[in-house]
């Protein structure tokens, strides 16, 4: 049996950030990073882009092929491991080979939902999650002419963006009263159903795909009230689950995700855990949850790899922040926007020429921001909502698009935005 110092199980932003944060600290102790995605490390933001055929495979790559041979990575693609065994310190690996571990990361992400719908099984039904699937996806195009996507979060616009680009007549299917009802309100939300509908993409809300029709392969949907669209093609775009089977069944303690406290640790000894897998604490709200975006999964992971190799770092939390871009048009949601998690808050908007920004403040404290169309602030705004730099007497610059760290300094309020 082999032996590894480190093993990281998964191949996505917290373990390549572990690796890193392991390096920090020890240049030379053995790494395996474990996977059952066969491609190297991709950014998993840009597979619309992918499906669009704006870009190929090389340009998702997140880090070059060579980055594993060259780092003295042993990296183990396309193989999964079945089980953990802290007791041993081992994992076993779906074809039986078992490696040991001294310190392991389960960064193993999440997995796209799929509907237990009548037909949903049909050809022409796909989830959007991978490379893989966006791989399936491209490849079926040619016999599809309509498309359904079922979904209304930041997967399901890019995948009905991507979809209507190859000029696929698509249906936007949201059970609930808005797009992207999980981050804003309906007022906001409709900016961006304007933006969807000014590009041929229908949007109805409020329903929902009670039945994909078709004997082998997809015909069309019929919606829960009845009404039938044709379509080739149904894409699943309703939400991801954390992927932690490996921990329940090793004991590990796990709830939303696995449960890990600021250095990244798990209930277990020597398992840690970091990016859409792990259960951290949100800095608005105060509870635990996950946060499945890259950035937070970047910053969970470097933290686990320092501790991991003998480090002290701590992971503070951190809150919900969505970065998409629309027909060219880039818009970024952080903090807290929908009324029912935001309180009491004051509401500011402002819009211009091929611009719109809505803040909310609570207690003089920026907790959300909402931008479309010129988003250069975004850092300064994530700053201020971050360390709660009061915004009293800031309002009105800050809802301009020019608002930067130099206005702040005017106001007496030094900050470094890359800290």
């Amino acid at each position: 049996m082999r032996s590894f110092r480190y093993i990281i199980i998964g191949n996505s932003a917290a373990g390549i950030a572990a690796y890193e944060g392991i390096r920090q600290k020890d240049r030379a102790g053995s790494v395996a990073m474990i996977s059952d995605e066969t491609a190297p490390i991709y950014s998993r933001s840009l597979i619309s882009y992918f499906l669009a055929g704006q870009i190929d495979e090389e340009g998702m790559l997140f880090r070059p092929r060579s980055f594993y041979g060259r780092e003295g990575i042993e990296a183990l693609l396309g193989r999964k491991v079945v089980k953990v065994d802290p007791k041993a310190h081992q994992v076993m690996l779906e074809d039986g080979e078992v490696f040991g571990y001294e310190k392991l990361l389960i960064g193993t992400g999440s997995a796209a939902v799929h509907p237990d719908i009548p037909g949903g099984g049909l050809n022409g039904c796909f989830v959007f999650r991978s490379y893989e699937d966006a791989k399936a996806i491209k490849a079926y195009l040619p016999k599809v002419k309509e498309a359904v996507v079922l979904g209304g979060g930041p997967v399901g616009i890019k995948a009905a963006e991507a979809l209507s680009s190859r000029k696929i007549r698509v249906t936007l299917i949201v059970s609930s009263g808005n797009l992207l009802s999980q981050i804003l309100d309906g007022t906001t939300a409709s900016v961006i159903q304007k933006m969807l509908e000014d590009h041929n993409v229908k949007v109805i809300t409020r329903c929902d795909v009670g039945q994909v029709l078709g004997e082998s392969s997809v015909t069309g949907t019929k919606l829960a009230d009845g009404r039938v669209i044709p379509c080739q093609m149904v894409v699943f775009c309703k939400g991801v689950q954390a992927n932690t089977g490996l921990a329940v069944e090793a004991g590990i303690s796990v709830r939303k995700g696995i449960v890990v406290d600021d250095h990244m640790r798990s209930s277990i000894p020597d398992i840690y855990a970091a990016g859409d897998v792990a259960e951290v604490k949100d800095i608005l709200t105060g509870q635990r949850t996950i946060h499945a975006l890259w950035p937070n999964a970047m910053q969970q992971g470097y933290v686990a790899g320092m501790n991991m190799a003998g480090g002290d770092r701590s992971y503070d939390g951190g809150f919900g922040m969505n970065a998409i871009n629309i027909f060219g048009t880039p818009i970024i949601a952080m903090g807290l926007l929908r009324p029912e998690v935001r309180g009491g808050a004051e509401v500011l908007t402002a819009k211009g020429n091929g611009w719109y920004r809505s803040l909310v403040v609570r207690d003089d404290r920026l907790i959300g921001a909402f931008l479309v169309g010129e988003i250069d602030s975004a850092g300064v705004l994530n700053h201020m909502i971050t360390h709660k730099i009061g915004i009293h007497g800031l309002e009105e610059a800050a809802l301009r698009p020019d608002f930067s760290p130099a206005r702040l300094a005017e106001a007496g309020i030094e900050i470094d935005i890359g800290e």
